[in-house]
């Protein structure tokens, strides 16, 4: 049973979470199609697509399409995704199922697959993931918990002319605030059983969740090298053992075209380097995607 509630300006609906561990299924990676680029050879792994899951990373790229103002759009949802990025969603979704199908519901009918993210925005990206949930037959027992500022305003929030960057969006929305965006999305794709939206700043939102609790987590919220590193520290926390992290943004250092007009994005490859050390972990790129970065939790 869902509950709804306020507290330390924070607007969060909860369900109950159950712990459970799942291992990857698909341990035989073979080399997929997607060549890599020179900039993947630089610095962390290359994300190998196992060559009898290309079928699901395809149709995760046929998902979403580029609209005139240069952003991407599924199911009627825009967003600051490339195709290859939601090819990136709806795979490792799709292929953790299977694991925690195999691995978790078949001996625990009540263990449910949880999917989190920071920095929902419109909701493009838990639209990708949840038709992976659906797709993969897992909609009777998968959550989605989209977590985002939405409306809050922060000091340091990012300003057009003399309006805060919140009251800019809700004007080109037509008055609807994010959040009234976000779920009318929600609600006109029949997911408001599925998705649940939290809103507050991840690092405290992001402590309603257990450890050991969580499938798959995307982090494309606060870009800032501590914002990103926090989000990333609560998903080490709350994913389960195998369980995986996609990081959006992680830009090269030395990009210094797409970085010119937005400087604090290469801070959230700092934080990926210093998650890496930290936890003795690899980080592998995603070819085709905005420079997403994955990271598994070790099974130990």
């Amino acid at each position: 049973m869902a509950l709804g509630f306020f507290a330390s300006g924070l607007f969060v609906l909860c369900m109950s979470l159950m712990h459970c561990v799942i291992s990857i299924a698909d341990q035989s990676l073979a080399t997929s199609n997607f060549a890599r680029s020179e900039e993947t050879e630089l610095e962390g792994l290359p994300f190998m697509i196992p060559s009898n899951r290309i079928e699901a990373y395809n149709l995760g790229m046929s998902l979403c399409t580029l609209l005139p103002d240069g952003m991407s759009g599924y199911a009627g949802v825009a967003g600051m995704l490339t195709d290859g990025d939601c090819a990136a969603i709806y795979y490792v979704v799709s292929t953790t199922i299977d694991s925690w199908r195999i691995n978790t519901y078949a001996e625990n009918s009540s263990q449910q697959f949880i999917y989190v993210e920071t920095g929902s925005f419109h909701g493009l990206s838990v639209h990708v993931a949840y038709t992976a949930v659906v797709n993969n037959g897992a909609s009777h027992a998968g959550l989605l918990y989209a977590h985002d500022v939405f409306d809050e305003v922060n000091e340091g929030i990012s300003m057009v002319g003399n309006r805060s960057m919140w009251e800019y969006q809700r004007d080109l929305d037509g008055g609807e605030t994010k959040l009234q965006k976000f779920y009318s999305h929600v609600q006109r794709n029949g997911m408001q059983h599925n998705v649940i939206p939290i809103s507050g700043p991840s690092n405290r939102t992001l402590r309603i969740h257990p450890s050991n609790s969580v499938h798959v987590m995307f982090v494309d919220g606060d870009h800032s090298y501590q914002g990103s590193l926090n989000d990333m520290h609560e998903g080490m926390r709350i994913l389960v053992p195998g369980g995986w992290m996609l990081i959006h943004d992680v830009f090269p250092d030395d990009d210094v075209e797409k970085l010119s007009k937005m400087n604090i994005r290469r801070e959230v490859r700092r934080a990926v380097r210093e998650i890496s050390s930290s936890y003795n972990v690899t980080w592998n790129f995603v070819d085709g995607t905005m420079y997403m970065a994955a990271i598994q939790k070790p099974m130990t």
